[in-house]
């Protein structure tokens, strides 16, 4: 969660070379979107996903980071979660979300998530914002 997100976008960009996968303006005909702007970002596998900050005074902060498994099967994955105590929370097909021992909330994902938030490509859709390889 970002103050500006499209400052920020702007940052991991030009500095770090990072593609945009999904941008959604936070202004679309002169109405503001609920949530918005939004922006999913790639640099290798890594996803970077960007959204205005709900902190009363729009400081940044993490919400939660997804890392993802290798072979992703959600009834395995959520097999293992309880079998190590967690509890976890569907977020949709591609990930789980447990807390952390700090209380951070963690999202153990599926290849395909950056792509299902941005509207739901499957990670395979070449119409999808982006690409699928973007």
């Amino acid at each position: 969660m970002v103050a500006d997100v499209d400052v920020s976008s702007d940052f991991y960009t030009d500095l770090l070379g990072m593609k945009v996968v999904y941008y959604k303006p936070g202004d679309v005909f002169g109405v503001d979107t609920p949530g918005g702007p939004v922006c999913f970002m790639k640099f290798g596998e890594n996803h970077l996903y960007l959204r205005k900050s709900q902190h009363p005074e729009h400081k940044a902060y993490i919400a939660h980071f997804a890392p993802e498994v290798a072979n992703y099967d959600q009834a395995a994955v959520k097999a293992e979660l309880i079998r190590r105590g967690y509890k976890p929370a569907a977020d949709s097909k591609y990930g789980w979300s447990i807390r952390d021992p700090a209380g951070m909330r963690v999202e153990v994902a599926g290849k395909g998530l950056p792509e299902h938030v941005a509207g739901d490509c499957n990670g395979a859709n070449p119409n999808c914002p982006g690409g699928p390889d973007k």
